[in-house]
């Protein structure tokens, strides 16, 4: 009697789904390997993504906006600006992760 394997039906699939430099030994997905042709599920996703964290920039961006402003009006009417140019900075670092996280979007939709 012939053994059935329960993984050919799996390693089929991904080969079928996966570029082959994508598979490593034995069939197994590489880290980090992208799919050859992208479900529109998965691209969808990532467009809501996307638009979420150019939302989040585009407000991050607003609030520094305010910040400076305030920091100029401060300034002008000779106030201690310290603590209003270190919540500035801190602002400003909070755009690191937004904008990262819309490059990592970006380059999963090969965009």
């Amino acid at each position: 009697m012939r053994k059935a394997s329960f993984l050919a039906p799996t390693l089929e699939f991904l080969m079928k789904r996966h570029r082959p430099e994508t598979l490593g030994a034995r069939g197994a997905l590489v880290s980090g390997a992208l799919p050859w042709r992208m479900d529109a599920r998965r691209r969808e996703h990532l467009k809501r993504e996307l638009a979420q964290a150019e939302r989040h920039l585009a407000e991050g961006k607003g609030h520094i906006d305010r910040q400076v402003m305030i920091i100029a009006e401060l300034e002008r009417d000779g106030h201690d600006t310290t603590t209003a140019k270190e919540f500035l900075a801190t602002l400003e670092q909070a755009q690191q992760p937004h904008e990262s996280h819309r490059q990592h979007v970006l380059s999963e939709l090969g965009a």
